[in-house]
């Protein structure tokens, strides 16, 4: 096996994945046995400004993951000899888990949004059209397998063509588990690259939950943002699940 590669969308149990990976596969044994650079983080917006620099270090890690999009990866040099692997979560859910987590201590300081989190309803987050909150709340799925996490696009014909191509990407994965069958699932992965899979910790859980009501507009907007995602979701569970 080369590279073990992990897309990891935003709130869909990343953090517990990479960590409980971690413990197993760390910077000493990585570096004893292999020789190099055991495990990069790359982040296709927050590590804009330094891209270069993590995919040149990718091109030659072990294991990579990160908030990062199929043209990213693209970068870093894709091979067919990758284990690629990601976990997905219905896409209501994980908008609803985004919110929560934005308006957190924890999440409020990534975005640049001005004004104070508690202020902020549900339909007023996901009006925003700041860049720092939008590529996480629009679709993020499609657009990051799809390789367009940079886009927005305003016509369904424009979204049926990314969706399509996220179908490709995402066929030619080795592994996607759920959030839904997650104990499950990262046994299932901890099995097929092999490394321990119990004992699993729980990591960057949000216990900041905002109570909202779920009027027309509000409906209307989570629509919006999650319509492509879904018909992506159902697409993966059938094929993987």
């Amino acid at each position: 096996m080369s590279r073990i590669i992990f897309f990891h969308v935003p709130k869909c149990a990343g953090s517990t994945v990479y960590t409980h990976l971690e413990k197993y596969l760390g910077k000493t044994r990585f570096e004893r046995i292999l020789g190099r650079r055991p495990t990069v983080l790359v982040h296709t917006k927050h590590h804009a400004e330094r891209l270069d620099q993590k995919l040149k270090l990718a091109r030659k890690a072990r294991f990579v993951y990160g908030h990062f999009d199929w043209s990213t990866y693209a970068k870093m040099r894709a091979s067919d000899q990758d284990f690629r692997f990601t976990f997905l979560r219905n896409p209501v859910e994980r908008l609803q888990s985004a919110y929560n987590f934005f308006c957190s201590d924890q999440g409020w300081k990534f975005i640049s949004l001005t004004g104070k989190y508690d202020d902020w309803s549900f339909t007023d987050f996901l009006t925003k059209t700041d860049e720092s909150t939008f590529w996480q709340l629009d679709n993020v799925m499609v657009r990051m397998f799809g390789g367009q996490l940079d886009q927005r696009f305003a016509t369904d014909e424009e979204w049926e063509g990314v969706l399509e191509t996220a179908k490709r990407h995402l066929d030619t994965f080795d592994f996607v588990g759920f959030q839904n069958s997650f104990g499950r699932d990262l046994e299932k992965l901890c099995a097929l690259i092999g490394v321990g899979g119990k004992q699993i910790v729980t990591n960057n859980a949000t216990d900041h939950k905002k109570t909202y009501e779920r009027d027309d507009e509000l409906l209307a907007l989570i629509d919006r943002c999650t319509k492509w995602d879904q018909k992506l979701y159902d697409y993966a569970v059938e094929k993987f699940a």
